[in-house]
């Protein structure tokens, strides 16, 4: 993932700053996987094919080989303006809107496989067509609302507000292109985006200490609840409400920074551990019998 951004920014007597950017993203994903399976003793595995004359033939298993080929490539864009009011005593007041990014995907896939056996002339492979998809993902609105008070070259402590409503999360794509069945596909992902996405609201608190002016102490704590307010119950069909989930990290870092132009910074981020777990593979058998 790539981003590129033109900012903007204007000065009003050191009072108000105000500041723009123009953003375009773009994306790139390859996945591929094989699956290859090859018989330790091939004459365990018998089998009969007929040729085109009718004749049965018996042969025996070799090996298989299985190819799925997956590419997505996208360019989007969003806009972002901010404003920044500083009446004194080191005190500041911020504020910004982030447009959704509307990002263009391209999509193509192709699936491969072939089989082997001891009698060559019944071994096989065949391919797919090449699929090819494009549509358009909108993101959600960002507003974003927050505060610092600095306490000389010393010490800075900031509190950042941030909420984004995952719910108006869109795809889309030219109807012209598409037929009936693909603009229906589109509008069932949107209605269960809008019945299982809500409103995601964010606190990020930091704070940093210069007890040297080479060297910076930093902390920071973040807590914002999950965007799905629903899932889905493949026994009854339905979307079923859910408990809210929160999720909160606290952060610790260090930086130095030299006379010169030498700088590090180390930081380190521990997530508080809840009842959710990641599945890699969507085949788990949690109960057996």
């Amino acid at each position: 993932k790539y981003e590129y951004l033109f900012n903007f920014g204007a000065n009003i007597s050191d009072f108000v700053y105000i500041g723009a950017s123009l953003g375009i993203n773009s994306i790139s994903y390859d996945d591929t996987h094989y699956f290859k399976e090859d018989a330790t003793d091939p004459y365990m595995f018998e089998n009969i094919f007929t040729d085109s004359n009718g004749a049965e033939l018996t042969t025996y298993f070799k090996k298989a080989t299985y190819k799925h080929s997956y590419s997505a490539d996208g360019t989007g864009i969003f806009g972002k303006i901010g404003v920044i009011v500083t009446p004194g005593a080191g005190l500041r007041f911020g504020a910004a809107i982030q447009t959704p990014s509307t990002t263009t995907i391209k999509e193509q896939w192709q699936d491969m496989a072939s089989t082997s056996f001891t009698d060559s002339s019944c071994n096989g492979e065949a391919e797919s067509e090449l699929g090819r998809s494009e549509y358009t993902f909108n993101s959600p609105w960002r507003f974003n609302f927050g505060l610092a008070y600095t306490l000389g070259r010393f010490a800075v402590v900031s509190a950042d507000y941030e909420v984004a409503d995952y719910g108006g999360m869109r795809y889309m794509t030219d109807k012209h292109d598409m037929n009936d069945e693909d603009i229906e596909y589109f509008e069932y992902v949107n209605e269960d985006i809008r019945e299982a996405y809500g409103t995601v609201h964010q606190l990020r608190i930091g704070a940093e200490v210069k007890p040297f002016s080479s060297l910076a102490i930093r902390a920071g704590y973040n807590l914002k609840n999950s965007a799905l307010k629903k899932e889905y119950n493949a026994e009854i069909e339905e979307y079923q409400s859910i408990e809210p989930v929160y999720y909160q990290n606290v952060s610790f870092g260090i930086g130095y920074s030299s006379k010169k132009s030498f700088f590090a910074d180390l930081a380190c981020r521990y997530r508080f551990a809840t009842e959710e777990f990641i599945y890699p593979y969507s085949d788990y058998l949690f109960e057996q019998k």
